[in-house]
């Protein structure tokens, strides 16, 4: 065996054929043999020449002691990938703002009355109010409720003229139920400043239900926005030619833009 593996594999020749195949005398051939310049022998009267070939010995293949670590750890990395990966594409999508679909709707109101010449014309600088109840419900609540307790608790003295808060509110429920049985009746005519006055003095009773408040503009229009989904009721009036008109409108509000028109037809008193 050889320092480089590889192994050495002997044979001869006679002096005769190593000549032939390099060109020189038999002779010479056996003198280098003699001075020991070539290797090779003599027998039985015969020169020989040693021929030594090299022969590849096969090739060792030197396997590493942990070669099961290589698919694991390539697992690992790629599972790191992807892991890296996914928490990015969560982190991004947890920063992202938002954006959740309202459940409201805005609320356009149109205001109109007639004029002398029975005409419409806008109603400008009047008030409306959506409430979450109508007056007649709201009135009927607050006289079920009334109870005893209500009437002698300490926290229902109003602080400014000593009046037991439940008094002033009974008065308000009177003037409304007054309000409510005159523009409801066949009354011909109501008398203005009896509705007015009955007006302010319910409001103490029906104002903790209104959710918003807004004035029609030049054009008799008005708009409640940012509502949520459910039912309300338009409630207003203004003075006409004659008069005066109420209303008291129910709508069911729906997601987007909702519109309402109040005129004559539509209004609970209208003179």
């Amino acid at each position: 065996m050889r320092l480089d593996g590889t192994r050495n594999s002997e044979f001869v020749i006679t002096a005769r054929e190593y000549a032939v195949t390099h060109a020189i005398t038999e002779q010479q051939v056996i003198k280098r043999i003699s001075i020991g310049n070539l290797p090779g022998y003599q027998a039985q009267g015969v020169w020989y020449v040693r021929l030594g070939m090299v022969s590849p010995s096969p090739t060792i293949v030197i396997k590493p002691r942990w070669t099961w670590l290589q698919p694991l750890l390539f697992t690992i990395v790629v599972a790191l990938l992807i892991i890296t990966g996914l928490i990015g594409y969560w982190w991004i999508l947890w920063n992202q703002p938002v954006t959740i679909e309202s459940e409201t709707g805005n609320l356009r109101i149109e205001v109109k009355i007639r004029d002398k010449l029975g005409k419409l014309q806008p109603v400008v600088g009047s008030n409306f109010f959506l409430i979450s109840k109508n007056l007649e419900t709201i009135a009927n609540e607050y006289i079920h409720t009334l109870s005893q307790t209500e009437i002698l608790s300490k926290n229902n003295w109003s602080q400014s003229d000593k009046t037991p808060k439940w008094v002033n509110m009974f008065a308000s429920t009177t003037a409304l139920r007054s309000l409510l049985f005159d523009t409801s009746s066949n009354i011909e005519r109501i008398n203005m400043w009896d509705f007015r006055q009955n007006f302010e003095k319910s409001k103490i009773l029906w104002n903790d239900y209104v959710i918003q408040t807004v004035a029609t503009n030049q054009t008799g229009i008005a708009q409640f926005e940012s509502i949520p989904i459910q039912a309300y009721w338009v409630m207003g009036w203004t003075t006409t030619n004659s008069g005066f008109s109420f209303w008291e409108q129910w709508i069911k509000i729906k997601q987007g833009n909702n519109e309402l028109l109040l005129n004559p037809e539509n209004a609970v008193y209208f003179r």
